[in-house]
């Protein structure tokens, strides 16, 4: 619960640790991994698939897709709000001689 308590903070508070977020989720989804691969259930103790043993791999690959786009450089151009200003400030100069 209290991941989940994180993971709201920082989708509605800290935008800047939204990487951080999914590399903890790529890390938590890893050691499910080697831990269910360690200490494998059988089928004894359970009646079908649980729907953490099907989901798992898929959540992985999410959250490591998730965390390559958010760690990525983006290739369109950003411009300065000082710029943005200057045109402005240029463009009322043109209106009113």
């Amino acid at each position: 619960m209290l991941w989940v308590m994180f993971y709201g903070l920082v989708l509605i508070r800290y935008r800047n640790l939204i990487p951080l977020m999914f590399a903890f989720m790529v890390v938590e989804g890893f050691f499910g991994f080697v831990v269910s691969t360690m200490h494998p259930l059988t089928p004894e103790y359970f009646a079908h698939t649980p729907p953490g043993k099907l989901a798992s791999l898929p959540k992985l690959l999410y959250c490591a897709g998730m965390l390559f786009i958010s760690v990525r450089r983006s290739t369109i151009p950003v411009t300065s709000s000082a710029d943005e200003t200057k045109g402005d400030e240029l463009f009322r100069a043109e209106e009113n001689p």
